[in-house]
């Protein structure tokens, strides 16, 4: 069955993109297309070289990315994209990772695709909007700079504070109350059901970062992390990820049916995956 040329502006990961490309060629030719018909059109002298990519077993050059390009026939606006969406999964830094996410997440194509906004991004690539949020549910909330960067662990600088309070009221995550105090307008941050997993990855790195940190910088008595390496069966995965999940909702369960006055803000991070397979 024949389908439409994938458009670069709906992917996050460019591998997947080049995957549907070469299925999308392939449909157009009767089957004819291969990987390595893809790579000789591209120009590379491997015949390999574009399966090598899709499955992950190399990464791909600056002259490989603009052989792709005139290969798949993009315009400008898609090789610009493709550039930064290559960029982006390969990046090496948090920081060049969401360089490039923010270059993406700014064309017009992609927030239709996608559903997202720049202050989606925002939020979820820094701990710190998240935290703030939890910390206006104190009953002893000072909106003074110096009690918020006290009260906050991690270090954040006057000027991110000030933003991310814009940036929560923007997403209408918090409101300001007759009374003038900030109060907030969900029971619970955003989930993973609203944004693309991508951001969500995001966010993940950046609070598994701060539990990196938090083995030397916070008491022992203040925090619990632990881990456990064990050899299971591929049926005890889907069980364990399952008491996972419902060791997260009794939790969020506990602390509705147990309502007291907040004085701490905290992470929890869930982390399990195969070391060996």
């Amino acid at each position: 069955m024949k389908t439409n040329r994938p458009q670069a502006f709906h992917y996050l990961d460019y591998r997947s993109l080049l995957e549907d490309y070469y299925n999308y060629a392939r449909s157009i030719s009767d089957g004819q297309f291969s990987y390595r018909a893809f790579s000789k059109l591209a120009g590379f002298k491997s015949s390999s070289y574009v399966r090598k990519v899709v499955l992950k077993k190399r990464n791909i050059s600056s002259i490989g990315m603009n052989k792709l390009v005139n290969a798949m026939k993009f315009d400008d606006r898609e090789r610009d994209y493709f550039e930064h969406l290559v960029k982006m999964n390969q990046a090496e830094t948090r920081e060049e990772m969401n360089y490039h996410l923010k270059k993406i997440s700014s064309y017009k194509e992609f927030k239709e695709s996608y559903e997202l906004t720049e202050d989606d991004f925002e939020f979820f690539s820094s701990w710190h909007p998240a935290a703030l949020r939890e910390l206006i549910t104190f009953k002893n909330f000072n909106m003074n700079l110096t009690w918020i960067k006290k009260k906050l662990r991690f270090e954040v600088t006057e000027e991110e504070i000030k933003s991310s309070f814009k940036l929560l009221e923007r997403l209408e995550m918090i409101k300001k109350h007759a009374s003038g105090r900030w109060i907030t307008t969900q029971p619970h941050s955003r989930t993973a059901n609203e944004v693309s997993s991508h951001f969500i990855k995001i966010f993940q790195r950046e609070m598994m970062e701060k539990a990196i940190l938090a083995l030397d910088d916070i008491e022992p008595d203040l925090r619990d992390l632990s881990c456990m390496t064990m050899s299971i069966h591929p049926e005890h995965f889907t069980e364990i990820k399952q008491r996972i999940i419902e060791c997260r909702n009794n939790i969020q369960k506990y602390i509705a049916e147990n309502p007291k006055p907040a004085k701490l803000v905290y992470q929890l991070n869930y982390q399990f995956f195969p070391l060996a397979d």
